[in-house]
């Protein structure tokens, strides 16, 4: 079980004081019935104000559909309440989660599971303090949106949540430590049964989006069995680096799917594909390869694909 461990030259007092800004984080998104009504910004008919915590806008932009930090809580007319757990704890959790997946396929050492857990906490505890700094300028703030400077206050909040939100869902990515940790302490052949894994997972979440993919492609194209399997042959070739641990909850979404595979179909070479259908086909299909350009980088950034891992110097 991870527990966090007091911050280097960061005194007792802080350290309470930051571990309270988080839970204060959380405890502002449980929600029952009567707050999801009063979470709507407030209106003042005589005034004309309309007034909106940005306390309470930050947490439910940094937390709000991030697997494992809300969780469902009750249901109200249909929709789903969301309650946001103490965020340390939400973070212990997916590290413990991370760390017993990890063991399954590598087998750590007690001395490996101990370096790994140091690093997961060092991360825990920076994206913690980041966040907390960030949250720290909104608290107790209630701006009025009809108000120029209410609504410029309000998008500076929304910048500094988007910037958190971004690095919730990286936490134990690219450039984490514990990333680094991983590359010094598994051996050769822990590190070959790590990839063998990802690989696999990987590859079978990619053939399931492109034969999902294929159904729509066939309707609108008016594709033959031969032209079909020769797309689908191209698309397999080219497995993307999709996120398969901890993936975001946005690779559940239907146009999200759709525009991984036409990213990879924008990098499919098009005379390959030409060859594969009509002319008439073609045309069609030109549309796709065109949505798909430049897509490849803001799925990057929404975390459904891994960023490539930055040279060492």
């Amino acid at each position: 079980m991870i527990r966090l461990l007091p911050v280097p030259g960061l005194p007792i007092g802080a350290a309470l004081t930051l571990v309270c800004v988080l839970v204060g984080a959380a405890a502002v998104l449980r929600a029952a019935d009567d707050e999801v009504i009063e979470s709507l910004p407030a209106v003042d008919e005589e005034s004309g104000s309309n007034l909106h915590p940005l306390e309470r806008q930050f947490d439910q932009t940094v937390f709000s559909d991030q697997p494992g930090w809300v969780l469902p809580n009750a249901e109200d007319d249909g929709q789903t309440v969301v309650s946001g757990p103490d965020v340390l704890a939400a973070a212990a959790r997916l590290a413990d989660n991370r760390l017993a997946a990890l063991e399954r396929v590598c087998g750590l050492s007690p001395s490996q599971v101990r370096a790994l857990r140091l690093a997961m906490e060092s991360d825990i505890r920076r994206m913690a303090e980041e966040i907390g700094r960030a949250r720290s300028k909104y608290e107790g703030v209630v701006v009025d949106l009809n108000d120029p400077a209410g609504q410029q206050r309000f998008n500076l909040a929304q910048q500094d949540a988007v910037r958190s939100r971004e690095r919730v869902k990286t936490l134990f990515e690219t450039g984490s430590l514990f990333r680094k940790a991983l590359g010094t302490v598994l051996d050769e052949a822990q590190v070959g049964r790590l990839a063998g894994s990802r690989d696999r997972q990987r590859a079978l979440l990619w053939k399931s989006l492109v034969l999902t993919a294929m159904l729509e492609l066939d309707e609108r194209l008016g594709l033959n069995q031969s032209q079909a399997d020769a797309i689908e042959r191209l698309l397999l070739e080219k497995t993307p680096p999709l996120r398969v641990e901890n993936p975001p909850a946005d690779l559940e979404q239907e146009h999200v799917q759709q525009a991984i595979v036409f990213a990879i179909l924008a990098e499919v070479d098009p005379k390959r594909l030409k060859a594969a259908v009509s002319s008439r086909q073609w045309r069609a299909l030109s549309r796709s390869i065109d949505q798909g350009r430049g897509m490849r980088i803001n799925l990057e950034h929404q975390g459904v694909f891994e960023k490539p891992a930055r040279p060492t110097r």
